[in-house]
């Protein structure tokens, strides 16, 4: 091992100038909750997880939701990030497992993206053999359906 500590606890690693500093590692959960793009709405859960570890600036997220029933409208979001995204654009993030979810027709999932300092995640679409990408409908119906989703960003 080549490092050393801080008085502060930050740990230099190969180095002792400002960029080979970690002053900054968490590890947590946080509660995603699914909304509606138009109408924010409340779904009727199995499951609701989320984890985190943010290791300086990098944010490495997870969640898992099933779901029943959801009285919003418009295209699936996911809120409650636990840090904002400091990109200064929207950020792709993804791996998505997807089961049971309303895509349009002829479309198949994408992803999804964080917006410019936000903390919602945003579930998209995009038509088979390519096109413009959309957002996936929210819907109401009683069949129980499952989202996963795991990716990387950066905090401000």
């Amino acid at each position: 091992f080549q490092g050393s500590i801080t008085a502060t606890g930050g740990v230099y690693l190969g180095g002792t100038t400002a960029e080979n500093l970690l002053d900054d590692y968490e590890e947590g959960t946080w509660t995603p909750v699914l909304e509606g793009g138009s109408v924010t709405g409340a779904a009727t859960y199995s499951t609701q997880l989320g984890k985190y570890t943010k290791i300086g600036r990098l944010v490495t997220f997870w969640f898992s939701i099933t779901w029943t029933t959801h009285t919003g409208s418009g295209t699936a979001q996911v809120a409650g990030l636990p840090f904002a995204n400091g990109n200064g654009s929207q950020t792709p993030a993804c791996g998505v497992f997807t089961y049971k979810e309303p895509f349009t027709a002829n479309n198949v999932p994408n992803g999804g993206i964080i917006a410019a300092a936000g903390t919602t995640w945003y579930h998209w679409q995009v038509p088979v053999g390519g096109g413009t990408s959309s957002g996936i409908p929210l819907t109401s119906d009683v069949n129980s359906k499952e989202l996963q989703v795991n990716g990387q960003y950066y905090t401000a």
